[in-house]
Formats: structure tokens, C-alpha cells, sequence
């Protein structure tokens, strides 16, 4: 960590920069795809309960991905780890536009998920090590505000390029930005902290991914079934206790995947709770908003956009 009153230099700027324009693309794309659902189901003969897969499996891989975070910048040098996730996010978006069918489109969102994964954190950590500790907090935000406006501007941008051209060029469009973030991140990145080698906990790993993808099955089929069908029970049950085996796996575990302990923590665990449920309703609202517009009201693809722009901004800037 800097000397607090040490100056940021423009080398670390410009990694910071590429970090955030990069995880910027990554979730810009997330949300983009989310009001061309009923374009797809239409181009793809699929229905509602399918092509939200596109949103639902994208970010349950950012979150599986984001649960390893830590062991990963312990285990990888910061530089090998952004090549990644810039090359995941190339590959990711070129297999999208390109995409014949459905289930492409779909592996290359997962693709792209992976990056956005190893962006997001990565981003922090250069801030947290880089950036002078009285400092930090600006640096944050600033972050913060970048990945926070590509869900603002997500909605708005897909339904124009929608609407008037094709959703393929949302992923073509997003591309060049995206590639120049990642090569000036490779040039200016730095780390601090060396790489060791630690074991991985796969069995931590396994029983909260099974428990995440547990408990997604389980809100889909009531969706699909009712609240009150066992396939909706049945899954929640396996969800709390793959759960439970996740807890006692990290508490009795010297290489914990995630500190359980700090969730003892009320001063922890309170804002996180409302940051979760921010994050919950305004991702929610940016997939039940535009189809509710699209489907039920007969609204275009950019009407279904913009109504988001508006909130989305004011919420991204606060």
C-alpha cells in the first residue's frame, strides 16, 4: 500500500482504467441482452421461461466465479489473470454475435460471465493495493460508478441497436471498446503482493455452487409450476442443505473459500444486505420492466429501454 500523501501516478490511473472499462463491457452487455428477449424468442422459437437463461446463468457464473476471486489473485500474478479475462471476454462476444442458435448465444454469454467474474474483483484489489489508503475511498467510487452505469445505460443502448439494426451488433459494437481496455490494462497493471501456492477447497467450491444452482432451479420451477409444486421444495430443500455442508466445510477448514466468521459481523452484514437488495431490485426491474413493455404492452424494443435510463442514471450517480 502507497504512502497516503504519495501522488497516484498515471501508470496506476491507467490500470485502474483498463480494469474498469473492461468490467464496464462485461456488464454494458449484461444488461443490453435483457430487453432483446423477445427478439430472440421470436428469432430462436423459444419461449420466456428459456432465453432467460441468458441472464440467470450469466450471472450465477459471475457469482461462482467471483467466490474464488481471492484464491485466484493468491494464486496467479494480476497480469495473467487480466489477460484472461480479456480473452474470455473476446471470445465470449465474438461466439455471441456469431451465434447460429440459442445454445451458442448462450455458451458465449458463459464465456463472457467468466470475465466479468475475474474483472470485477480484480478491479478492487488493484484499488485496495495501488491507491493510497485516504484515497481509496474516491478511487472506489469512481469504480463503482463506472460498472454502475453500464447497467443504466445497458437497457437503453440494446433497444436502440435492437430496433433499429440487429442485436448482434450490440456485442460487435461493445468489441473494439472493450479490447482497448484490455491493452491498456495489460500494459499498466502492477501487483504488489506475490503469488503463492495454496490449495484449492473444491469441496467448499462444489457444495456452494450446487447450493447457488440449487436454489435457482428452485425459483424457476415456481415460476414454471407454482409456488406450492415440490419441484419448487424439493430443490429449495437440497439448496439449504448443500447450505449447511458449504458452512461446516469452511468452518472446520484451515483454506477457507470464503471467512464465514465476518458474517458474525452485524456492521458487515447489514450494508451488505442492502447492497443486495439494490442490486436485486434494479437487476430485476431490468428484465421485468422491458419484457412487460415488449409482451404484454406491445411497446418497441427502445421504449423498453429508455423507461430504465432514467432511474438507472440517478441510482448509478448516488
Amino acid at each position: 500500500m502507497q504512502k497516503d500523501n504519495q501522488p497516484v501516478s498515471l501508470h496506476v490511473k491507467l490500470a485502474i482504467l483498463g480494469l474498469a472499462g473492461l468490467a464496464f463491457c462485461d456488464v454494458l452487455i449484461e444488461t443490453s441482452m435483457n430487453v432483446t428477449f423477445p427478439t430472440l424468442m421470436q428469432q430462436f422459437s423459444i419461449s420466456l421461461n428459456k432465453v432467460q437463461w441468458l441472464t440467470t446463468a450469466y450471472l450465477l457464473l459471475v457469482a461462482a466465479t467471483i467466490s474464488i476471486a481471492a484464491f485466484i489473485e493468491k494464486r496467479f500474478i494480476f497480469k495473467k489473470i487480466f489477460f484472461w479475462a480479456g480473452l474470455l471476454f473476446i471470445i465470449g462476444v465474438i461466439c455471441s454475435a456469431l451465434a447460429p442458435n440459442f445454445l451458442i448465444l448462450l455458451i458465449g454469454r458463459l464465456i463472457q460471465a467468466l470475465s466479468t467474474g475475474l474483472a470485477i474483483p480484480l478491479l478492487i484489489t488493484e484499488i485496495m493495493q495501488q491507491i493510497p489508503q485516504k484515497k481509496q475511498g474516491s478511487y472506489m467510487g469512481i469504480g463503482g460508478m463506472v460498472i454502475a452505469l453500464a447497467p443504466s445505460l445497458g437497457p437503453t443502448y440494446g433497444g436502440v441497436i435492437t430496433q433499429d439494426l440487429s442485436w448482434r451488433l450490440i456485442f460487435w459494437f461493445v468489441l473494439p471498446i472493450g479490447l482497448i481496455a484490455w491493452l491498456i490494462g495489460l500494459s499498466f497493471i502492477e501487483q504488489k503482493s506475490s503469488p503463492s501456492k495454496i490449495p484449492f477447497a473444491w469441496k467448499q467450491f462444489i457444495s456452494l455452487i450446487l447450493a447457488l444452482l440449487s436454489i435457482t432451479v428452485a425459483v424457476n420451477n415456481a415460476g414454471i409450476y407454482g409456488w406450492t409444486s415440490i419441484k419448487f421444495y424439493g430443490f429449495l430443500l437440497i439448496a439449504v442443505i448443500l447450505l449447511i455442508v458449504f458452512i461446516k466445510l469452511s468452518t472446520n477448514s484451515r483454506q477457507a473459500l470464503i471467512s464465514i466468521s465476518i458474517f458474525k459481523k452485524w456492521e458487515f452484514v447489514c450494508p451488505l444486505l442492502i447492497y443486495f437488495l439494490i442490486q436485486f431490485i434494479q437487476l430485476s426491474l431490468t428484465f421485468l420492466l422491458p419484457n412487460c413493455a415488449q409482451l404484454i404492452l406491445k411497446k418497441g424494443v427502445t421504449i423498453s429501454g429508455i423507461m430504465l435510463l432514467c432511474g438507472s442514471l440517478i441510482s448509478a450517480i448516488l
